[in-house]
């Protein structure tokens, strides 16, 4: 019968006004979307439309249900594995008490545990009596408010008590003698109301599980045999019964009854008589769906306002007429439909009004972009637009009177394309145009449609015909406007033009985009290339010019290169400067000292939508309202906090025009010029209040595949009921959805996650997204947290909180380290026996092999011993042999040196002399090479203590160098010495001292050739610590040191193979000096080191840690020679002589002493220490001279003798080697 009604309605569909409908500013408050398959419905035919108690909407089709979170659905049909429906054709959806969804097809009842997601077998959940239900047609289900069912089949009416734990306690039945299924049944204060065909009776329990129908009223008689009852509704006294011949309206109380018709022609009528659902707003608005357009009931007028499918309009309008049913959800009304899926109507958070271009209509607002904006102080409202002219509405009305360019009346407006309007304090009107000048229209002469037209060609001092913003300047009597060729100031008393030049550099922007003054007279203009901030004190007409800031580049970064562009400026009435930009978003003075200017900066991530910004007004209350390129901000200057309208919230588009914005203080208005007209709305109607939605989980999916967790490891539970989740570390990837089950306007809703444990901050999502993913997360414990915003981006303070569980792999759990803990002490038990067992069979081997080793090893021991010994008593050998050699030779050298040192005194023969002196020259080499050698016997045997005295170390180096001077005087060789030192005394060994620096020189000289240089540099050095340090530097200009020998220099009998020598008579040659003097230098506690030059020759570098000495007169050396034991020459040879005994054991170095002494003293002779302590028993000796190596007794022993035996005696000792 429906099929045939709606082909009726096909056929006629013709002749009905589908332009003609009254849209009423009831459907003007909502904002239309729509559900369809392309969305994710499961099919666009809906029977019947449900909300949960968990806030999902349940969906009735033709191709099974589907669960709605506001973002996508899950379907359940004939083919879905979790839940599988006995038939696609489902007519109702109903939940019961115990959270069990009830599901009518054309094949019986379905139920879906919503506790845990599971399927019921309803076989066994229905007794025997209601088998038919499970496999019967079922028309509808209906639940009481004593949370018992109605359940309406094609033949009878069921009635269902349930018990305590959801089982059926009882059930009746009411026999029907017709074939049409009973569709509407309702609760009433006081009993059961059900539509029985084509009337309303009463339901009441009777016996044997039987029901039974009464009247309900005389004035709800049975209606006509071909009317049908389709829906009813409760409105507190009242009961609305919708038929298929119209609308009644039923109040119980005062007992009456009125009906509503459909009319096409007559307005207040049904939109059409047929009629499929009837709900209540919560705002008590009567909505009333039909098979042609949505009614909803006026209850001051008793009429009926109707929407249809409007193509002209297809977002403010249903897309489909043929509604089949109608929920409710606060203020949101869901609209099932037989072709176009769910009409979504909710409510906008904006009462606006619009006014667009209408054809048919001559005084509505002309076409194009709405440009320009402005009140007079009579309230009439002066809008501009592009190529449409200038319009008025005035006052009290809702027609515009058009002001358009008329090339044969002078006095008409100069053009269409209005760029701003200006009403100045003298009530003069001002339209400036984008290319042909400025209009002035007096109005203060009632009706005036005179224009005085202002252009470069007739008006003095206008440069420029395309004007972008003005103002008007009290102060100066005049008018400022901003064109494409600069700004202009226009005084009104002279009514000229004059053209205000900037500096050269600053005079490139392209065009003005808005002028304001401030209350502390500066004029500030924004341009496409910065800001000028003008100061109007010291603007002189005559010279046009003035002092000015200019800000040319970003506000918050003047020093960057990007260039600012400013669309809008105001001053709020706190005297705040707000400037907004073309893409850096707003922009607000924050603080400012004579030319130096600070400013905020708030973007799309502090809130706003868009970071252009087009249009800024101020209302009553101090807020801020801008428009953008992506709807309008609301900024509450106290809290710093935006709120952002769209399409969705009323607005008719996103999309608005270039300073096309104005408050009405007069009417509380904010207009907004838009690309297609104006729209106007009260700033008050915008206060929203917060919404603290509490977030709820829809959804699990692990590796891309939906899952349904286990809540107790047993029994699958719902999502949204789920405390924990249980995954396993396999599963690498995993994802969680959520929801507000906000069904308004969820694609504005924000959500911010995260998983404690894992991570800490918040993951802010994009508006619409509502999906956390996880990837590899390691096993443990976590917590997933979600919050989310409400439409205005609020942040709710509530959080959605369950507990995620992330099983490890076997072998990283508790049990399993358990285990392995006790396997690997087992293992480690009977390893340890094995290896004990082990070790005591490997110890006796080893104990027995170990004896035998052992044996070999004394044998071994003993035979190193022997080596041992003998090989020390070689050494000693060696030792005493070099010791005795070197000794040996430094006597015979003795004397040959000093016979011929006599000699050359006594001698005067010039040839003579010669010959001595080679001899001389060529001994003293060999007494330096004996020296040399028992020097470095000394140094290597580490026997040498150091005598350390107070010395003159100039006087040191002088002495030093006065041998060397011959050589270098024969070889052109210049020897230069410089000293930098605080005091000449220090503390040293004088003797081991003198022979390093020698040999340091002696170096020198032999690597120096010819006309060569040798600089000796002697400083004193002061460390950070105070310390004093002698520092000693010899350079010469040889050719340096081999780089490769720079290391080994100092090794003892080194001697490089490739350096050039200059031999020098009487020094040695043998690779132990510098080896000797790093070991003398070292004894010192200093360091030496060597190198070569940056331009030519080596250097040595000495660095002592010396003490500084006591500067004296004379050394103590000194006043020894000088005072102690005096031996007096006689003068002549009657005096007595002093008795010397020499104690030598060489019998020719005897004979060379005494021949030294014999003219001046008497001498005494023995060959050893036994013989010389026998004539000291015996004789006088005033003086002893001995040798200290000798046979029988050596001169140290003949030393402690005589002064153990002989201390009552003066006797001089003096011992030689």
């Amino acid at each position: 019968m429906k099929t045939h009604i709606i082909a009726l309605l096909l056929l006629t569909g013709g002749v009905l006004n589908l332009f003609g409908e009254n849209l009423h500013n009831f459907f003007n408050r909502y904002n239309f979307s729509f559900i369809t398959e392309d969305t994710g419905l499961p099919h666009n035919f809906i029977n019947d439309i449900y909300k949960d108690t968990q806030g999902y909407i349940w969906v009735a089709t033709n191709n099974g249900i589907g669960r709605y979170n506001g973002y996508q659905f899950i379907h359940y049909n004939s083919q879905s594995h979790s839940i599988r429906l006995k038939n696609d054709y489902v007519h109702k959806v109903c939940e019961d008490k115990f959270q069990r969804l009830w599901i009518g097809s054309e094949e019986g009842i379905d139920l879906i545990d919503l506790k845990h997601y599971t399927q019921i077998d309803t076989d066994k959940e229905l007794p025997a009596e209601l088998k038919s239900l499970a496999s019967n047609y079922i028309a509808s289900i209906y639940r009481d408010k004593q949370d018992n069912l109605w359940i309406s089949t094609d033949k009878n009416l069921w009635y269902l008590e349930l018990g305590v734990n959801g089982q059926i306690k009882d059930y009746y039945k009411l026999k029907k003698d017709t074939e049409s299924p009973i569709h509407a049944v309702i609760d009433l204060q006081e009993y059961i109301c059900a539509g029985i065909d084509n009337h309303v009776c009463r339901i009441e329990k009777g016996s044997n599980h039987l029901l039974k129908t009464s009247m309900v009223s005389e004035l709800l008689k049975p209606f006509s045999e071909d009317w049908r009852i389709l829906c009813m509704e409760t409105d507190g006294e009242l009961l609305w019964i919708g038929t298929n011949r119209g609308l009644f309206k039923y109040n119980h109380t005062r007992q009456s009854l009125n009906r509503y018709r459909y009319s096409n022609h007559r307005p207040g009528m049904l939109s059409q008589a047929y009629i499929t659902g009837v709900k209540l707003t919560s705002k008590g608005d009567v909505i009333v769906s039909t098979l042609n357009g949505l009614n909803v009931y006026n209850r001051d007028t008793d009429t009926f306002t109707y929407i249809r499918q409007n193509n002209e309009m297809p977002d403010k309008s249903l897309n489909c007429n043929f509604i089949n049913c109608l929920l409710t959800d606060n203020e949101n009304i869901w609209v099932g439909t037989e072709i176009g899926g769910i009409n979504l109507l909710t409510p906008n958070c904006l009462q606006t009004y619009v006014w667009q271009y209408n054809y048919l209509r001559e005084t509505s607002l002309s076409p194009n972009p709405v440009n320009a904006i402005s009140e007079d102080k009579d309230g009439n409202l002066w809008v501009g637009t592009v190529e449409g002219g200038l319009n008025k509405k005035s006052k009290g009305s809702d027609e515009f009177i058009h002001y358009t360019f008329d090339q044969n009346n002078p006095t008409s407006i100069s053009n269409n394309s209005i760029r701003g309007i200006l009403i100045d304090s003298e009530n003069h009107l001002w339209a400036y145009t984008w290319g042909v000048g400025i209009n002035e229209l007096n109005l203060n002469i009632p009706h005036n449609q005179t224009f005085q037209r202002h252009i470069r060609e007739d008006s003095i001092g206008l440069e420029g015909d395309f004007l972008s913003s003005a103002c008007e300047d009290t102060m100066n009597n005049g008018l400022w406007f901003g064109t494409t060729r600069g700004l202009h100031f226009y005084h009104k008393k002279t009514k000229r033009f004059t053209r205000v030049l900037f500096d050269r550099s600053d005079n490139e922007f392209d065009a003005v985009g808005s002028i304001i003054i401030d209350r502390k007279k500066r004029l500030w203009m924004g341009t496409s290339e910065g800001v000028f901030i003008m100061d109007l004190h010291s603007f002189s007409i005559s010279s046009a010019q003035f002092s000015y800031t200019y800000l040319k580049h970003k506000l918050t970064e003047p020093t960057s290169l990007q260039l600012e562009k400013i669309n809008c400026i105001i001053e709020d009435h706190n005297g705040t400067i707000w400037l907004g930009a073309n893409g850096n978003g707003l922009y607000q003075l924050a603080e400012e000292n004579g030319t130096q200017f600070t400013f905020h900066n708030y973007t799309r991530k502090d809130g706003l939508p868009n970071n252009t910004i087009i249009g800024i007004v101020e209302d009553k209350t101090g807020h801020l309202w801008m428009s953008t390129n992506h709807g309008i901000a609301q900024l509450d200057t106290q809290t710093m906090t935006f709120t952002n309208y769209t399409k969705e919230d009323g607005l008719p588009n996103n999309q608005f025009y270039w300073n096309a914005s104005y408050y009405s203080p007069q009417n509380n208005l904010l207009y907004f010029g838009t690309i297609n007209g104006l729209v106007a709305f009260t700033p008050d109607i915008a206060k929203t209040k917060k919404q603290d939605a509490k977030v709820k989980l829809t959804s699990i999916s692990v590796a891309g595949t939906m899952v349904y967790p286990p809540a107790d490891g047993k029994t699958p539970c719902a999502v949204t009921n789920l405390h924990t989740i249980r995954l396993h570390e396999k599963d690498h990837g995993f994802s969680i959805e959520f929801s507000t089950l906000n069904y308004g306007n969820c694609n504005r809703v924000k959500y911010a996650y995260r998983l404690k444990n894992y991570e800490n901050e918040w993951t802010e999502t994009l508006p619409g997204e509502h999906t956390a993913r996880y990837n590899f997360v390691p096993s443990g414990k976590y917590v997933f947290q979600v919050r989310a915003t409400d439409e205005k981006g609020h942040w709710s303070d509530k959080i959605t909180e369950v507990k995620v569980t992330i099983t490890p792999y076997f072998y990283k759990s508790w049990w399993f380290y358990l285990l392995l803990a006790i396997l690997i002490t087992v293992g480690s038990y009977y390893f340890y026996q094995w290896k004990i067992s082990l070790y005591r069979q490997q110890k006796k081997q080893l104990e027995k092999e170990v004896a035998q080793r052992t044996h070999e090893l004394e044998l071994q021991n003993k035979q190193l011993e022997i080596m041992a010994r003998h090989v020390e008593e070689v050494t000693e050998e060696k030792i005493a042999f070099f010791t005795n050699i070197t000794h040996e030779f430094r006597t015979p050298v003795t004397l040959i040196n000093g016979p011929i040192q006599r000699a050359l005194d006594e001698s005067h023969e010039p040839e003579v002399k010669k010959q001595l002196q080679i001899a001389e020259r060529n001994s003293n080499y060999l007494l330096s090479l004996v020296n040399e050698l028992m020097d470095f016997r000394k140094l290597d045997a580490d026997k040498v203590v150091l005598n350390k005295t107070n010395e003159n170390f100039i006087r040191l180096i002088q002495n030093i160098l006065m041998p060397f001077e011959v050589f270098a005087h024969e070889r052109n060789i210049n020897i230069i010495t410089y000293f930098r030192l605080c005091t000449p005394f220090w503390i040293f060994d004088v003797e081991y001292m003198r022979k390093a620096i020698i040999n340091l020189i002696s170096n020198a000289v032999k690597f120096t050739p010819d006309y060569g240089k040798i600089s000796l540099y002697v400083a004193s050095l002061t460390d950070k610590d105070n310390h004093t340090w002698l520092f000693i530097d010899i350079k010469d200009t040889g050719n340096g040191i081999v780089p490769e020998d720079i290391e080994r220099i100092f090794e003892r009998f080194y001697q490089s193979k490739k350096s050039i020598k200059y031999p020098v008579y009487g020094q040695s040659s043998t690779g132990i000096g510098l080896f000797l003097c790093k070991k003398i230098i070292s004894l010192h506690g200093g360091n030496i080191y060597a190198g070569n030059n940056p331009k030519q020759g080596a250097f040595f570098r000495i660095l002592l840690p010396l003490e500084k000495g006591i500067p004296q007169a004379k050394s103590e050396k000194e006043k020894y020679e000088q005072n102690e034991h005096p031996l007096s020459i006689p003068a002549n040879g009657n005096e007595k002589k002093e008795t010397i005994l020499i104690v030598e054991d060489n019998a020719d170095m005897r004979t060379y002493i005494c021949s030294i002494l014999k003219n001046n003293y008497q001498l005494k002779e023995a060959q050893n220490g036994a013989e010389a302590l026998y004539l000291i028993q015996r004789e006088t000796i005033d003086l002893i001279v001995s040798d200290l190596m000798m046979p029988v007794m050596d001169g140290n022993e003949l030393s402690r003798r005589v002064k153990a035996n002989l201390a009552n005696l003066v006797i001089s000792q003096n011992f030689t080697s």
